[in-house]
């Protein structure tokens, strides 16, 4: 788990570990045992208990050495299983626009494009305005010579 660990931040873990070494150790004991009962027996002289509890004992020796290789044997195939996730990304946030904010942006745009039309047009609007005055001053001028000749 620590060598795991130096991948990355470990946000959550589940280590199931099931020791069997107590199991294997007194499947050998109880083994040791019988061997010894079972060297006692094959020490007796030949009879048929004698025969009897010898065959009982190898057979069970055999039995225990059994299972005691196939726990070891399926204990060399223990397995590691690691999920690795990424924390999930976090929500876009929101910077504060309303339901009207689009209409906000429309105005902006609008007095945008009013400032242009003004800054271009002004020009224009001032020869016009001068001209206008020029006419107005000049038929004024006239209908005062007119208004003096009679």
């Amino acid at each position: 788990m620590s060598r795991l660990s130096d991948l990355g931040t470990i946000v959550g873990e589940n280590v199931q570990i099931q020791d069997i070494q107590a199991q294997v150790d007194a499947t050998a004991r109880k083994i040791a045992r019988l061997e010894a009962r079972l060297s006692y027996w094959q020490s007796q002289p030949a009879s048929t208990e004698a025969e009897r509890h010898v065959a009982a004992l190898t057979a069970q020796i055999a039995k225990l050495r059994r299972g005691r290789a196939s726990t070891i044997h399926a204990a060399s195939y223990a397995t590691v299983s690691l999920q690795m996730t990424t924390k999930p990304a976090p929500a876009p946030v929101r910077k504060g626009h309303g339901p009207l904010h689009d209409l906000g942006v429309a105005f902006r745009w609008i007095g945008i494009g009013a400032v242009y039309a003004v800054a271009l047009a002004a020009p224009f609007v001032l020869l016009g305005v001068l001209v206008w005055l020029v006419l107005r001053a000049v038929r004024r001028h006239r209908e005062n010579e007119l208004l003096s000749s009679t």
